[in-house]
């Protein structure tokens, strides 16, 4: 809902006025360069509490359909009563009318100086700031007791732009923080605004005021005689056109006025035989040729010309449209038909429904008054003192119309276009005026100037991959224009990008995908490419593999380590001389560490085991192998990278603009403001996609630094080279975001003159991470209660350069509720280790045993030999009952340094048998019974 700020005569708010508290309606009207004559006024109902607070002089500020704040001051009360109440209503006229009308600046002169100089000039003494945010380079005027207002006026016809009021407001504190009047380029934009009825105007009239002239009379200086006189006003009677010689069109000798020809088979009476016949007056030209082509330029500009004014009441349907854009209007209706293209030079709505009320003028403002009377006041005022004490200037020059400047080009780069032409050197040239637009064959007009100075070059800074068209004409020291030059263009290089590629809609589609995948950080979000990325080299085993894995180690264990087993039992044992050690490593991560190691001594008792493990503690706090959010945060910071987006979202406020003043942020519709972003000095940094509409700098403490004015930002931005600035702040104005969320508008801010392609900043990317922690640790606590299979695995791939051989290993642990399986898979052989409560548990199966054993302090029982032979081997220190040897034979073995020759031991039977040094010859041995074996070996 819409309110009026309701201020006393000293600006102390006492009241706000909205359709709750008896607000009937509040209509604005705004022009270009142009008061209304009625510019604001409100009603309110009578009988309310609040109309005690609108009387006379007391203020009212509100805010426009384009977001700018406006004050206004009460003028005239007008009460009536009728069927339907008592009303009031408040007519207004701008504070800046009212308060720089009664300020007169004496006497400035300004030669070869800046719009700025003239602007703060017209505005001093008073509470008002003065701002260009244009280039509009030197000139030369001066003020001799003339207001405020006539000031800026002049400043505004002697350099160009268009003059805008407003005032900085402080919702906040209910404050007026500033009053300014801008100097800007053009009100509005070309945005190719189309208003047709039954489209999106209901209504559409126009108006036609013609008064055309044909044909005018000329009167210029009185010139002084000898006898101090002075003679009658001058005219061009004895100055001679001939269209031969390059004139417009013929004069005769003798005759006191100039004719258009064409103007006249248009316009003229009597089926256009006769003239309609005017006087042009300016007392500033002695010359009488200067005064003819005064006269002529006058004719064509303004006698003949018919003013015609449309009044269009549109539909916005949430379309912006601004004051001073460049629009069409047709309705085919008429039998002359409505199909106009111009600007829009006036809009009127109620504040309290804007979109239902608006209402546009398109064309040109239609006056009757004849304004000769006023002018001539002023020539009296301003030459008085010229008649006795005559100075010389730019009026003293030949008002010689300049020629059409030659060898006009342009070429384009790649975000500027430099133009050149000829220097004209003529004394009477004062400068050069370049027209631009990026509409082929447009007409030139106030709101395409670009640039105005006395050189014969400009560089007009535009996007890339635009198209722009030029026409440039000179001026000369009396204000007159000489024709434009033929129109000239160029372009920007084209930046392929994703628009261009696929197309706008895709393009969009794109980026929010982008957008999408750069926030994602779960498993599940990853893309199945990069998951079999991960998994390319791991191989999941079934359980024949495994067995069949099994077998063949058992077999290649029995083969390599030349043992005998007979029923689980031991026969033969390691040499005394040979110590083993098996030294496992179960399994190897960066994080775990498990190392089993046997020693076993000469009669195979295993002496000392040792298990060494680093665990890997899994709870809801998180694992141990973590990324620290300060440590990403720290080193994302660091990160120094071209096209590094500066443009932090998440500190960016919407809706928001700052206050020239004081650099506070202030609520304005549409607006976008940045955070602070820190600045290197003398850095350039380049903005896009669009300029930007204010820049402000801060120190190390974020406090705003003043003393750089007021400025507009633009594209690319110069950091200036003073200590103080630690950061800077940019604002998008004119409802940049236009219904979007600041996350859709993809800002970026990147240091260099260049753009490249929108990256999110890394500010933001560490929010997404921060906003999936949550996440993150919900998916841990899961992991945590699942506890009847968690697997990880770990697989490493192996070249031999010199044998050229793979190896393939790879890891896995199975954790279960009561154990830990581990198992390592080397190209086929499988290690499995089983960690429970009560101990590590390896299966024999799956021992390889390679290299010195040892074993010591422990036991080897029956149950860990199977199926095997000990063959060969040196059993020291052991007693081997009968009932230990089944079905076996002992030959060409050694026992305790006695040597069994050709024994056969079956069936309890020992033949040719040598036992302690004593010889047993062709002894039988039928049966023999293991308890009456009683001796050693």
């Amino acid at each position: 809902m819409s309110e009026l700020y309701l201020f006393s005569q000293d600006e102390k708010l006492i009241s706000i006025l909205s359709e709750d508290t008896g607000l009937l309606s509040a209509y604005y009207r705004m022009e270009v360069n142009n008061v209304p004559a009625e510019p604001f006024s409100f009603t309110i109902e009578s009988d309310h509490d609040n109309v005690k607070h609108v009387k006379e002089e007391n203020k009212v500020v509100f805010k426009d359909h384009e977001g700018d704040w406006r004050m206004m001051v009460i003028r005239e009360l007008d009460d009536i009563d009728t069927l339907d109440g008592p009303e009031t209503t408040a007519t207004c006229e701008p504070v800046f009318l009212a308060e720089l009308t009664d300020h007169i600046v004496v006497d400035r002169r300004f030669i070869d100086s800046t719009a700025d100089k003239a602007l703060n000039a017209a505005l001093e003494g008073t509470r008002w700031i003065g701002e260009v945010e244009i280039s509009l380079g030197l000139s030369s005027t001066n003020f001799y007791y003339l207001t405020s207002i006539e000031a800026i006026w002049k400043t505004k016809n002697t350099w160009g732009g268009e003059v805008k009021d407003v005032v900085v407001f402080d919702e906040e504190t209910n404050e007026i923080v500033a009053c300014k009047i801008k100097l800007i380029q053009r009100f509005g934009a070309d945005i190719g605004q189309r208003f047709e009825i039954d489209h999106n105007t209901t209504e559409i009239g126009r108006t036609i005021l013609s008064y055309p002239k044909t044909a005018l009379y000329g009167r210029g200086a009185s010139l002084q005689t000898e006898n101090d006189g002075y003679t009658r006003y001058i005219d061009f009677e004895d100055v001679e056109w001939s269209i031969v010689n390059g004139d417009p069109v013929d004069k005769p000798l003798g005759q006191k006025w100039i004719g258009d020809p064409n103007l006249l088979t248009q316009l003229g009476y009597e089926n256009g035989t006769k003239h309609r016949f005017g006087i042009y007056s300016n007392q500033d030209y002695d010359d009488p040729s200067e005064l003819l082509q005064a006269t002529w330029n006058y004719l064509q500009d303004s006698a003949s010309q018919i003013a015609i004014n449309y009044r269009l009441s549109v539909d916005l349907f949430n379309e912006t449209v601004s004051l001073g854009d460049t629009a069409q209007a047709i309705d085919r209706r008429f039998a002359r038909p409505v199909e106009i293209q111009t600007r829009i030079i006036a809009m009127e709505y109620d504040i309290l429904d804007v979109e239902e009320t608006m209402v546009i003028e398109m064309g040109q403002f239609l006056e009757l008054d004849d304004d000769r009377i006023g002018e001539l006041e002023e020539t009296i005022d301003r030459d008085r003192g010229k008649w006795d004490h005559p100075i010389i200037n730019n009026e003293n020059f030949p008002n010689t119309k300049p020629s059409t400047p030659v060898n006009v080009s342009a070429t384009g780069g790649f975000q500027t276009i430099q133009l050149h032409w000829d220097y004209d050197s003529h004394i009477y040239i004062n400068s050069y005026e370049v027209y631009g637009s990026q509409v082929m064959d447009f007409i030139p007009d106030s709101q395409h100037l670009l640039y105005r100075g006395r050189v014969s070059g400009f560089n007009h800074e535009v996007a890339t991959d635009q198209v722009w068209y030029y026409r440039i004409r000179a001026v000369n020291t009396q204000g007159t224009p000489g024709e434009f030059s033929a129109q000239v263009s160029a372009s920007t290089v084209r930046v392929i990008s994703d628009d261009i590629l696929f197309g706008e809609s895709i393009a969009a589609e794109l980026r929010k995908l982008n957008t999408i995948a750069d926030g994602a950080v779960t498993f599940e979000q990853l893309s199945q490419q990069a998951k079999e990325l991960i998994q390319q080299d791991a191989k999941q085993y079934t359980d024949s593999e495994v067995s069949s894995t099994k077998n063949e180690l058992l077999t290649d264990i029995a083969n390599k380590a030349d043992l005998t087993y007979v029923d689980g039992q031991l026969l033969s044992k390691a040499d005394a001389n040979s110590v083993y050690t098996i030294t496992q490593l179960d399994n190897k991560f960066d994080n775990v560490v498990s190392v089993t190691k046997y020693q076993t001594d000469i009669n195979g008792i295993v002496t000392n085991l040792e298990s060494h493990e680093t665990r890997i503690y899994q709870n809801e706090l998180g694992l141990g192998s973590k990324v620290d959010a300060t440590y990403v945060q720290s080193a994302i910071s660091d990160i120094e990278i071209g096209g590094r987006n500066y443009f932090v979202i998440k500190d960016a406020l919407e809706d928001t603009l700052l206050a020239w003043a004081s650099g506070n942020p202030l609520p304005s519709t549409g607006a976008l403001t940045s955070g602070f972003m820190p600045v290197e000095l003398n850095a350039t940094y380049y903005v896009s996609p669009v300029r930007t509409d204010q820049l402000f700098y801060y120190d190390i403490n974020k406090v705003h630094i003043s003393d750089y004015g007021n400025m507009s930002g633009g594209t690319t931005i110069q950091i200036p080279n003073d200590e103080r600035i630690a950061f800077m702040r940019i604002v998008f104005r004119n409802n940049f975001l236009d219904g979007r969320t600041k996350e859709e508008v993809e800002v970026k801010v990147e240091k260099g003159n260049k753009a490249t392609d929108w990256t999110p900043a890394p500010e933001d990317v560490q929010a997404q991470i921060d906003d999936n922690a949550l996440v993150i640790s919900n998916h841990t606590t899961l992991i945590e209660q699942n506890e009847l299979a968690i697997t990880q695995r770990a697989t490493t791939t192996e070249v031999n350069e010199l044998t050229g051989r793979m190896s393939i290993a790879e890891g896995s642990i199975t954790t279960m509720s009561n154990q830990i399986d581990l198992k390592v898979d080397v190209d086929g052989i499988v290690s499995s280790l089983n960690l429970s409560q009560e101990g590590i548990r390896i299966k024999a199966s799956l021992i390889e045993l390679d290299g010195t054993t040892l074993i010591s302090s422990g036991i080897i029982q029956n149950a860990h030999i199977a199926n095997g032979a000990i063959t060969n081997a040196k059993i020291g220190t052991l007693a081997v009952s009968a009932g230990q040897i089944q079905n076996a034979a002992i030959t060409n073995a050694k026992i305790a340094d006695l040597a069994v020759d050709s024994a056969k031991i079956a069936d309890a039977a020992i033949t040719n048998a040598k036992i302690a040094n004593a010889s047993i010859d062709d002894a039988k041995i039928s049966s023999l019974s293991a308890d009456k074996i009683n001796a050693g070996i």
